[in-house]
């Protein structure tokens, strides 16, 4: 298993979980102090464990042209879904309970994954175990790390926005190489529309600036 493979899964994986990193510090917000920890660390393992079953159906349905054809076009919304995901979010001051609060972790953090796991299956060419690899590379920085991790991506948002455009030419990438509607469809189109794209996601993060920028309104 290349190296370097593991780490392009594993860095792909970590900007895909913007979503999920803002969710789990909101909901560990809302578990006492003195259990977050454990909190966190039973939904990582429950989530990784469940993780790998869905890699590993994924990758076996990769095998199928048609499949590939969805996961293309699930890679190319994930990269708009990036573009659009800066967003601020907040959270009642209540606190729940042990179980609850893995559950509510565990199963939030999962809902918002299948499109990322869709997708790092597409960067590691059906390759369950190597998705897999990168998820348990980046997971414990997503779960233990969701609040400095969701500062950093809203500090550096000019992160996830190159991360989406280079989504978006893997995506519309592996589309033009399916012989299914491939055909006349090759390298020129896929940079014109990855630099359409490109364009996009750059106009989006200028408004992202301005709108930063913008003074809070009076109350």
């Amino acid at each position: 298993m290349p190296i370097l493979s593991v780490l392009q899964v594993a860095i792909t994986n970590l900007l895909l979980s913007s979503d999920n990193v803002l969710l789990i510090a909101l909901m560990s917000d809302r578990v006492r102090r003195d259990g977050r920890w454990t909190a966190l660390t039973w939904s990582l393992v429950i989530s990784l464990a469940l993780q790998l079953g869905i890699l590993l159906v994924m990758g076996y349905l990769f095998r199928f042209q048609l499949v590939r054809l969805v996961f293309g076009v699930v890679i190319c919304v994930v990269a708009f879904h990036l573009v659009q995901s800066h967003r601020t979010q907040t959270v009642g001051a209540t606190e729940d309970g042990m179980p609850a609060a893995v559950a509510r972790i565990t199963v939030g953090n999962l809902l918002m994954s299948f499109e990322n796991e869709a997708a790092l299956i597409t960067l590691a060419a059906g390759n369950a175990w190597l998705a897999w690899a990168g998820v348990v590379l980046t997971s414990p920085i997503v779960f233990f790390g969701s609040h400095p991790v969701a500062w950093l991506l809203r500090r550096c948002a000019v992160i996830v926005y190159a991360a989406a455009v280079y989504l978006f030419s893997v995506g519309i990438g592996m589309l033009g190489a399916l012989p299914l509607i491939g055909r006349g469809y090759g390298a020129p189109e896929v940079w014109v529309l990855t630099g359409v794209f490109g364009a996009y996601a750059a106009v989006a993060f200028v408004r992202h600036l301005r709108a930063e920028r913008q003074p809070d309104p009076v109350a």
